[in-house]
């Protein structure tokens, strides 16, 4: 699942990389025998995000079907991670940015590990770029501005959360 919220131009680098790598394994039957990709559209107004998702939509095949869901306004990323959630109809809900921060390649490995740590038939991973053995490649400029932001979080939250 992935919300979009004026994506138009990071989307397809995104699916670029993400489309070959779920077919493989799909191919492979490694991971599942179909994959369900939810693009939701998280109200976007300045660009073409909602006609690409459209676009996208074409593209499904038997293994791959690509869905495209909208919010009438921007609501925020969880509102749409949320929203994407309730129209997924898999046994595993995978949340990614369209920006492509997240290497697909990671995926089986993280399936993987929530298979050798389910409890009660549940579980639950969640990638962070701040945890120790993370191999994210940022700016100076990128982990300067993104530590003062987790900082702010962690200040008027008061909580301990690594990565919002």
């Amino acid at each position: 699942m992935v919300p979009a919220y004026n994506e138009e131009k990071r989307l397809p680098t995104m699916m670029k990389d993400t489309m070959p790598y779920l077919q493989q394994k799909v191919k492979e039957g490694r991971l599942f025998k179909k994959v369900e990709i939810i693009i939701v559209n998280d109200g976007s107004t300045k660009d073409k995000t909602e006609e690409m998702i459209k676009k996208y939509t074409e593209d499904s095949t038997d293994q791959i079907n690509i869905r495209g869901v909208s919010l009438l306004q921007n609501q925020g990323k969880g509102a749409a991670v949320k929203y994407g959630c309730l129209f997924a109809r898999g046994e595993h809900i995978i949340f990614a940015d369209a920006d492509g921060a997240t290497d697909i390649n990671s995926l089986e490995n993280v399936l993987v590990n929530c298979k050798k740590n389910t409890k009660n038939g549940l579980s639950c991973a969640i990638g962070s770029r701040y945890e120790e053995g993370s191999d994210a490649d940022r700016t100076a400029l990128r982990r300067f501005l993104s530590w003062g932001m987790n900082t702010l979080v962690k200040f008027v939250l008061n909580n301990d959360i690594k990565d919002t």
